[in-house]
């Protein structure tokens, strides 16, 4: 969900927004009151987490940021740094397009979402993981593990364990239903127009917090 910025010269105006920002608390709800959760998840597919970069735009929205204002360009973080290493390549992976709540579930931006942000300005073209010369690799880290996954064919799972522990399963088709959007489950685009249909469980983060001796709470 992470993005940063881009000024008319293709150079960062501040440093990365980052998903634990608190600006989603003024977002959320905007969010929430303009284009209901249900709706959201049968546009997107995606759970609509308050942390989603959809939140953390409206939040800009809503502080009247001038850092957005400013912008000509928006990038999340493995397009940002691709941007920054191979120069004018301002295209954005579907793979972590997807999970900004802002990809619709043909694999093209969401007008109904990007038109109520006002960032379409800022969106660039989209493109596939291994799409271009040389070939781009899927941005979103679990599409990366998960292609990486020995398994094959149907009646395999996996988990995904970091931080965040995700379960899930590789699918050709999505799950837009409101049975899959109660029981707290997500439609992530895959590699090969595939789709991570997966959840979010706790993983490793008390574990770090614990060997770190830092409190929990924090």
């Amino acid at each position: 969900m992470d993005f940063g910025l881009l000024d008319e010269g293709g150079a960062p105006i501040a440093d990365p927004l980052r998903y634990r920002d608190q600006s989603h608390e003024a977002g959320a709800p905007e969010l929430d009151r303009q284009l209901p959760p249900a709706r959201r998840y049968a546009l997107t597919g995606i759970q609509p987490l308050v942390f989603n970069s959809a939140s953390l735009l409206m939040a800009r929205v809503v502080l009247k940021d001038e850092e957005l204002s400013r912008a000509s360009r928006l990038l999340f973080l493995p397009d940002l740094v691709h941007h920054l290493v191979a120069g004018d390549d301002v295209r954005i992976e579907r793979t972590i397009a997807s999970t900004s709540e802002m990809l619709g579930l043909n694999g093209e931006w969401e007008v109904g979402i990007t038109s109520l942000l006002g960032v379409e300005r800022l969106l660039g073209p989209l493109c596939d993981a291994g799409a271009g010369v040389p070939p781009r690799a899927p941005g979103h880290d679990t599409a990366a593990a998960v292609v990486a996954a020995p398994g094959e064919g149907e009646g395999w799972a996996y988990i995904s364990s970091g931080t965040w522990s995700l379960v899930g399963v590789e699918l050709p088709e999505p799950v837009p239903t409101l049975e899959a959007l109660a029981a707290g489950f997500t439609n992530e685009r895959g590699v090969d127009v595939t789709f991570r249909f997966l959840r979010n469980v706790m993983g490793l983060w008390l574990l770090e917090r614990f060997r770190g001796g830092r409190p929990v709470e924090q």
